[in-house]
């Protein structure tokens, strides 16, 4: 009699039989220990069913979960699984009652009390790297997430259950910990996500009845009707007129605006700057080959990439001209231009910041993945433990900016508003005194660049932030302690205003060619020491004594802060040539809005293609931030605080300026504004580095 030859369907059922029949005991004893609810208990029964019979549910839950992290040895830490794949396994019986539903979760896998595994593997990892070592001290601290698989499993087991069940088989000297667990049942906004969609609604509503009526007084109104108070109120809201403030282009060369439109260049150049620096740091622990990042930085030119930090205090620089340039020629009462300058400031940079924490309560409700719920976790940590410090502006302080957060970037607004209160003071204590000014802001930038030098004595810290170093807690550290503090980059935003004072004193002055051309030669000798004496840092390579990173620490903003202030200096005063030119390009001056960062990546090719992703994605979301709400906005805080009694003139100077304020200053329409439709307050607040960083 013939026998059958087993089919191969019925090997593979066999195979697991006798694999999950052949576990363990002491594994067997250690899930009986846990303590799980009955649901679970029947839950694994049904899947241990599911896997023995090859069920379709069961081995869509097996090829959805991750498995060993490929390239280990190069960094790479995590496996996702297939998050769709599982989330669409859902099996109902006949009658439609759901039999099998699944649920993605993250495992986040730490070794601890026990290097035998690290040590053992280290000279595998080291034929990528040489200093793989350091990288493993990273990927080992307690406070990183670790190796990350995403598994699939039946959602009769709560996280609860399956953190008991992880509990008892780990050991002691393995951590699992189970998190972002996540199924594709529907979730009804809460709370803060109803008021959201309240809020944005009325939004909605406002751009379409404005939008609307301001086309009406297009067609049919007149230009006296159009500079009514009542109009402009009625229209504050208007998309159409906030995207002609976007591309108003000032084509007289005899304004100031004209005049200083090479900040624009200066301001796109720099946000892509930083976009491509933040490009080139690690963030979080799903990027594959992250041994890349050291080797990216053994090249000395990589230090181009690298220092995009400077293109910070080039913001800083830029906010502190700009105010001067506001301030300068205010005539009131002192008390009165500073009372209304702070509380302006103030709500043009809490209002948007408002808007983007609502927008982010709605993301949920937009989309999903593997991330998502650990990053709104974060948000909601965010707003639960430090929404105070945002509202406050004093985000920068109190040790804060772990990776725990999701809005650390925002140290930046919080920095920002503490020298705008110092420039604003200096500035109106000493009224009608340039040169007391400028050697008070001397003084200060002195004074505050002893202090950062100072915090590195004795320290581990460095004297700027580097993306990996000898341990977590020096790379935290400088961050923390140093960088995100005024101090650290008081001397370029001192500059700025300095910068403006020299230019209306000495703008007009005959400079000899030789003195410019020296000039040019000191400024680019100091633009190359800022960038290229990071590379040992960045190498990991540092000096061991404390004296060089005391100096670095000292003189990297006073001589970036040079670059800076002559760069300005010579553009405005007409001595840029070329450079000059090359920033003047049109295109720079609606794109000086847009500029709204957001940053992940690793690896060349992935470095070039998501900076480009990140760079237009942050033009298209800051478009909706700058017409749903920062116009809106500057117009009627406009309306509120401007005191001008002179109404032809004011009527003169909207139809001029399209009804964009100048400053946060009482008195905006006394001069032509710098950036035609930009304020001092949004550009010092809303170019800032890597600006709403999100992970998903």
């Amino acid at each position: 009699m013939a026998t059958t030859e087993a089919t191969l369907m019925d090997s593979l059922r066999g195979f697991i039989a006798n694999a999950i029949d052949g576990g363990s005991s002491g594994m067997a004893r250690q899930l009986l220990n846990a303590e799980i609810s009955s649901s679970c208990s029947l839950g694994l029964l049904k899947l241990m069913r599911g896997l023995r019979s090859l069920e379709p549910w069961a081995v869509r839950l097996l090829d959805s979960t991750g498995k060993y992290p490929t390239g280990l040895f190069q960094g790479t830490q995590t496996d996702l699984g297939a998050f769709d794949e599982c989330l669409e396994t859902v099996v109902h019986d006949e009658f439609g009652l759901e039999r099998v539903r699944a649920q993605y979760c993250s495992v986040y896998i730490n070794v601890v009390n026990d290097t035998s595994f690290a040590d053992a593997m280290l000279p595998a990892m080291k034929m990528s790297n040489a200093r793989a070592e350091e990288f493993l001290k990273f990927a080992s601290d307690p406070r990183i997430a670790g190796i990350n698989i995403g598994i699939c499993m039946i959602n009769d087991c709560s996280r609860d259950d399956l953190q008991a069940i992880a509990n008892a088989v780990s050991g002691k000297k393995v951590h699992l910990l189970i998190h972002n667990c996540v199924t594709s049942q529907y979730a009804a906004p809460n709370k803060s996500q109803t008021a959201a969609i309240i809020g944005f609604g009325i939004i909605a509503f406002l751009l379409v009845c404005s939008t609307a009526f301001d086309t009406y007084i297009i067609y049919f109104g007149t230009p006296t009707q159009r500079n009514q108070g009542l109009v402009r109120l009625l229209v504050a809201f208007s998309l159409v007129s906030s995207t002609k403030t976007l591309f108003l282009i000032n084509d007289d060369k005899q304004s100031e605006s004209y005049k200083y439109r090479f900040l624009h260049g200066i301001r796109i150049v720099s946000a892509l700057w930083i976009v491509g620096g933040h490009s080139a740091i690690i963030f979080g622990n799903n990027l594959g080959r992250r041994l890349s990042v050291l080797h990216f930085h053994e090249d000395i030119f990589a230090c181009l990439v690298t220092c995009a930090f400077l293109s910070v205090d080039t913001f800083f620089f830029m906010s502190g001209f700009l105010l001067a340039y506001n301030i300068q020629p205010l005539k009131s009462n002192r008390f009165l231009i500073v009372a209304v300058a702070i509380v302006r400031r103030h709500i043009r940079t809490t209002i948007p910041l408002l808007f983007v924490i609502g927008f982010l309560y709605l993301l949920p409700l937009a989309t999903s993945g593997p991330g998502l719920v650990e990053m709104m976790d974060r948000f909601y940590h965010e707003m639960d433990n430090h929404l105070y410090q945002l509202i406050l502006q004093v985000r920068n302080f109190g040790k804060g900016l772990d990776n725990s957060g999701c809005f650390q970037h925002l140290w930046y607004i919080s920095a920002d508003f503490q020298l705008f209160l110092v420039g604003l003071l200096v500035f109106q204590c000493f009224k009608g005194k340039p040169w007391t000014v400028i050697g008070v802001f001397g003084a200060l930038s002195l004074l505050c660049c002893c202090f950062s030098a100072w915090q590195l004595y004795g320290t581990h810290y460095y004297p700027f932030p580097v993306v990996i170093g000898e341990t977590l807690d020096s790379v935290l550290g400088t961050i923390n302690d140093v960088y995100v503090l005024p101090s650290y980059h008081a001397a370029c935003y001192f500059a700025g205003g300095v910068t403006y004072l020299l230019i209306q004193k000495y703008g007009s002055a005959k400079i000899p060619k030789v003195i410019t051309g020296v000039l040019w030669t000191v400024a680019a000798a100091c633009c190359l020491v800022c960038v290229f004496i990071k590379y040992d840092w960045n190498r990991g390579r540092a000096p061991k004594v404390d004296w060089p990173k005391m100096a670095v620490a000292f003189c990297d903003k006073i001589l970036w802060a040079f670059t800076l202030s002559w760069t300005v200096f010579a553009c405005a005063t007409k001595r840029g040539g070329e450079y000059s030119l090359l920033h003047c390009c049109t295109v720079y001056s609606f794109l000086g809005s847009l500029i709204l960062i957001v940053t992940r990546l690793i690896s060349d090719l992935l470095q070039v293609s998501m900076f480009f992703n990140v760079s237009i994605w942050s033009i298209l979301l800051s478009w909706i931030l700058f017409v749903a709400c920062e116009v809106p906005t500057a117009r009627l805080e406009k309306m509120l605080f401007t005191f001008q009694s002179d109404k032809k003139e004011n009527v003169k100077k909207e139809n001029l300026q399209a009804h964009v304020p100048k400053s946060s200053l009482p008195h905006i329409d006394e001069k032509p504004v710098i950036i035609s439709h930009r304020t001092n307050d949004v550009e010092s607040s809303y170019a800032p580095p890597n600006v709403y960083h999100i992970h998903l």
